[in-house]
């Protein structure tokens, strides 16, 4: 049983609830990629050497999780505003695959971030998330991609960096395990080095290591909701078992939704692993006051330009916050 709630200020779609089952032996921890392809880590291994800006950084932070994370906030600015961090692997001679294991979340710098880009807008921001809506996946997928929004994983080979995947928000509200299968079948190096990158405290990661043993095998159940009852007592079952466009509408914050579904493991007596799959979108809920700022917003058609309107964001709050600090020490 889930369940699933509106705790913020936006209007919530969801179209679809899945849990996805993996059973698996209990000595390994299992994840699923971006393309629900299952993943087990039998030995988690720290990098040997981390590296941010081209100075080695202090390894602590990023070797259990315990809140203390890499924050990709450096002073030294780049030509696309971005920051990164460089993490080296010793690599077994006889491995011929990796998965990157990352507990990671986005900031919440960047919500506080996106809040500002978004008052450019001004009382024409509602009519501009309309219109958003109607803008096709792929040009609003790139743009984030222009601007370093998602977390770039690369790999050094040849003496280049290759990208790998890149990861997409996945929001603020709590850490998450996340994992980034990597091919070594034709990889020559001792080392498996990675570039992680994104842009100004857009993420935190608070573990990064690397597992180079097979993955094992495992059954995969895939769950339909055996009911769903919302906080008025409704039965929304229907709304959420198929990807049919036909939403559980949560416009308000403290909206929600218990989900039970019915799970017996067959011939199964070691662990099981549950992974919620879903579909839908959320629209913000926002009055800003003013008229649009046209000439600045066009701006952000540059690549970068968000990444580096985070830094000047951040600058402006720690002056202010300095300014406010020595009024109050002054009275």
């Amino acid at each position: 049983m889930i369940k699933v709630t509106n705790e913020l200020l936006e209007i919530q779609y969801t179209d679809l609830l899945q849990l996805i089952v993996l059973e698996h032996p209990g000595d390994v921890k299992v994840l699923l990629d971006q393309k629900g392809n299952a993943h087990s880590f039998s030995k988690i291994e720290a990098p040997k050497r981390a590296i941010s800006d081209r100075f080695s950084t202090s390894l602590p932070e990023l070797l259990q999780q315990d809140g203390k994370s890499f924050l990709f906030d450096s002073s030294v600015e780049t030509a696309n505003g971005s920051r990164s961090i460089t993490l080296e692997f010793a690599k077994p001679s006889e491995a011929k695959q990796a998965k990157l294991f990352l507990t990671a979340k986005n900031s919440y710098w960047l919500d506080y971030t996106f809040g500002k880009f978004n008052e450019q807008f001004g009382v024409y921001y509602n009519t501009f998330q309309k219109k958003q809506l109607k803008t096709a996946g792929e040009e609003s997928t790139q743009w984030s991609k222009d601007q370093n929004i998602p977390l770039s994983v690369y790999l050094r080979t040849g003496g280049e960096w290759k990208l790998v995947e890149q990861i997409p928000t996945i929001g603020p509200l709590a850490f998450r395990d996340l994992v980034v299968p990597i091919d070594l079948g034709n990889f020559k190096e001792e080392k498996v080095v990675l570039k992680l990158e994104t842009g100004f405290i857009f993420w935190e990661i608070d573990r990064a290591g690397m597992d180079f043993s097979e993955n094992i095998q495992m059954t995969e159940v895939v769950l339909e909701p055996s009911f769903a009852i919302d906080e008025k007592g409704e039965d929304v079952t229907e709304l959420l078992r198929k990807a049919d466009q036909q939403y559980l509408i949560q416009p308000e914050v403290g909206n929600e939704v218990i989900v039970s579904f019915k799970y017996k493991p067959e011939n199964h007596t070691g662990s099981a692993t549950a992974f919620l799959k879903n579909r839908g979108y959320y629209t913000y809920i926002r009055d800003y006051k003013g008229l649009p700022q046209f000439a600045e917003l066009q701006k952000f058609k540059e690549s970068g330009r968000f990444s580096r309107f985070s830094e000047e964001q951040y600058r402006k709050f720690l002056e202010e916050d300095m300014f406010d600090f020595a009024l109050t020490y002054a009275n």
